[in-house]
C-alpha cells in the first residue's frame, strides 16, 4: 500500500513537472473486444494535451478492421461501446492503425485512465512482427494514470470511473465508452485535476 501511495505521488509529480515544461502529452483510450487479458482494440482514439495545446490541437481516431467467424461472443462489449459491428469489419489495416498511432505520439508521454489501454495496446503490438520492437517503448513505462492521479488529488471520492469524474467536474461526455469521446474527457479530467492541485490553468 505503501509503494502504491508513493508512486502516486511520483506520478503527480511527473505530470506537474512535463506539464510546466511545456511538454506534448498525448491522451488516448481504446475501444476493444475479447477477454480482458486478450482484448482485441477495434477503435483508438487520442487527443493532444499540454500548456500549448488548450485551443489549437490534433486529434487521433481510427476503427481497426477485426472480421471474426461470429460476433455472439462479443455481445457485451458491443452494447457498451455500440461501434457496429459492420463497421469494424469495414475499419483500416489493423498493423497501419497502430503505426500511425505511434507515429502520432512520437516521444510523448502518454495519458490514459486506468493501465488497461497500456496492457491492450502492448498487447495488440505483439501481433505484428514489424511493431514488435515497439513493445518495448519507454513510454508504456512513463505514462500518466488519470485514475491513480484523481485519487491521490481527490482522495474522498466514491468511485474513479471515468463516468463518475466527469460527473464530479461537471464535465459532458456526449459519446461515453468510444475511443476519442472518452480521451477528450479523460484530458478535460485531467486538466481539473492539475487545477486542483497547482491552480494552474487547465491542460
Amino acid at each position: 500500500m505503501k509503494k502504491t501511495k508513493e508512486e502516486a505521488i511520483n506520478m503527480v509529480g511527473r505530470l506537474i513537472q512535463r506539464y510546466h515544461n511545456n511538454e506534448r502529452f498525448v491522451v488516448f483510450d481504446v475501444e476493444t473486444v475479447g477477454a480482458s487479458n486478450n482484448s482485441i482494440i477495434v477503435e483508438i482514439g487520442a487527443v493532444e494535451a499540454g500548456k500549448n495545446y488548450g485551443k489549437e490541437f490534433r486529434s487521433f481516431q481510427k476503427i481497426l478492421r477485426y472480421c471474426p467467424d461470429s460476433w455472439d461472443k462479443y455481445s457485451l462489449e458491443l452494447s457498451i461501446h455500440k461501434i457496429p459491428p459492420r463497421k469494424i469489419e469495414q475499419g483500416e489495416d489493423r498493423c497501419d492503425v497502430l503505426r500511425d498511432f505511434l507515429d502520432f505520439v512520437d516521444e510523448s508521454t502518454l495519458i490514459c485512465h486506468t493501465n488497461f489501454d497500456i496492457r491492450a495496446t502492448r498487447g495488440n503490438l505483439s501481433h505484428f512482427s514489424q511493431l514488435q520492437y515497439a513493445k518495448e517503448l519507454p513510454l508504456w513505462d512513463e505514462f500518466i494514470d488519470s485514475f491513480r492521479i484523481a485519487r491521490k488529488i481527490c482522495p474522498n471520492l466514491p468511485s474513479y470511473s471515468l463516468a463518475n469524474l466527469a460527473n464530479h467536474f461537471s464535465i459532458q461526455n456526449p459519446q461515453a465508452h468510444r475511443a476519442l469521446a472518452d480521451a477528450m474527457t479523460t484530458k478535460k479530467i485531467v486538466g481539473k485535476l492539475i487545477h486542483c492541485h497547482m491552480k494552474t490553468p487547465h491542460i
